[in-house]
């Protein structure tokens, strides 16, 4: 059996006001909204195992090392710090400014390390962790048992 629509269904008539919705929503957050927040996660860090310890490479430029702070609260390691950079013109009228205070905080969740010998070395513009994985993490998959 065959079916026929009216050239005035419902969703002929909805398609063209939907598709400007879904394209003024894209205009405003973007085409994705969360990979748009993931890009501007700062710092920028490279996370990675190597020789029993797990690695964070933290990108800070123009960043000291005293206005950086590293915390370890449970299994949370929390990288955060402040940047200012002082350029403001005396008695200026800016039509544009983007050099200004910045604070940011970037926590990761760690297991089975060993507190006591985390170490950190900033250089470059580059923050250097290196925490240890203790002897006792198994295997990265378990298998259950179904009973």
């Amino acid at each position: 059996m065959r079916y026929l629509t009216s050239p005035f269904s419902r969703s002929s008539l909805m398609r063209p006001i939907e598709q400007e919705i879904d394209k003024m929503f894209n205009n405003f957050f973007g085409k994705d909204l969360l990979p748009t927040l993931e890009k501007h996660a700062y710092p920028k860090c490279n996370v990675y195992k190597k020789n029993g310890y797990i690695h964070i490479d933290a990108y800070v430029p123009d960043i000291s090392k005293d206005k950086l702070k590293l915390e370890m609260n449970e299994d949370i390691l929390t990288i955060s710090g402040e940047s200012h950079q002082d350029h403001d013109v005396k008695d200026a009228d800016y039509l544009y400014r983007e050099i200004s205070k910045r604070a940011f905080s970037r926590s990761f969740r760690l297991s089975d390390v060993d507190l006591s010998k985390i170490d950190a070395e900033h250089s470059d513009g580059i923050l250097k962790i290196k925490v240890p994985m203790t002897a006792d993490q198994g295997s990265p998959t378990k298998l259950i048992d179904i009973k």
